[in-house]
């Protein structure tokens, strides 16, 4: 019996509407448990399928250690979304640097709830087109990360 196991994300265009395309191959098969964690606008972090020990972690680490804290917890759909105050996935200067703290950290809380990094990958055709101004078109999204953990 084969799996399939991530090798690589591609991104073969400049285009605002392009993703990722993603690689895999067959593998022995394996009982994993994937999540996303998923950075939307700029100021939306996303769980997607990530079991309820993760969304505690991570929701008690953002409120702990990030300097600007939640704005809102919701659901989008059935996926936990956490609004975060201020613009960290904008580029903005003030924003950058906490939000970089922020993303290792939530990268080290996951690994150390078993879950090893996959993939990270442009998966949203979402973009901003401003009719005004051409140069201010830009992708509404960021790149998406994957993580595996054995199923026990």
């Amino acid at each position: 019996m084969h799996g399939w196991a991530i090798m690589a994300a591609l991104d073969t265009s400049q285009s605002l509407a392009d993703t990722s395309f993603l690689i895999f191959r067959s593998t022995p098969s394996h009982s994993m448990h994937y999540m996303c964690l998923s950075l939307n606008e700029i100021d939306k972090i996303r769980l997607i399928n990530a079991p309820s020990d993760v969304v505690k972690v991570v929701h008690d680490s953002i409120q702990t250690y990030y300097t600007y804290g939640i704005q809102q917890f919701e659901n989008y759909g059935s996926v936990p979304e956490f609004k975060l105050n201020g613009r960290p996935w904008s580029g903005d200067i003030n924003y950058s640097k906490h939000s970089r703290q922020l993303l290792m950290l939530l990268m080290d809380c996951l690994v150390k709830l078993g879950f090893g990094f996959a993939i990270s990958a442009d998966v949203s055709a979402k973009f901003y087109v401003d009719s005004n101004n051409f140069s201010n078109n830009h992708k509404m999204d960021v790149h998406s990360w994957w993580f595996a953990r054995p199923i026990s």
